[in-house]
């Protein structure tokens, strides 16, 4: 068996339902089933434009900085609640 490296910042990783894992090209597919593992190199706001709110109303989202600080704002679920820095 042959095991070639994967650059996590040219692909993205595709777990499917079955189990399988392969390397893919980075294309966003809401109706893809299984889940999508990204890396990101970040080093200013303007990479993940952080002037403006990203939502997966219909994903779930992992985050993990691994140098440096991150701060991520939660958008309240319901009109009417408060906005701010937590997770339920």
């Amino acid at each position: 068996m042959t095991v070639a490296p994967i650059d996590l910042f040219a692909s993205f990783l595709h777990l499917d339902q079955s189990g399988r894992v392969r390397a893919e090209q980075p294309v966003f597919d809401a109706d893809r089933d299984g889940w999508q593992v990204m890396t990101f190199h970040v080093e200013t706001d303007a990479d993940v434009h952080g002037d403006h709110w990203e939502i997966h109303s219909d994903a779930n989202k992992v985050v993990a900085c691994l140098t440096g600080g991150i701060r991520l704002r939660f958008r309240a679920e319901r009109q009417g609640e408060a906005e701010g820095n937590r997770a339920e």
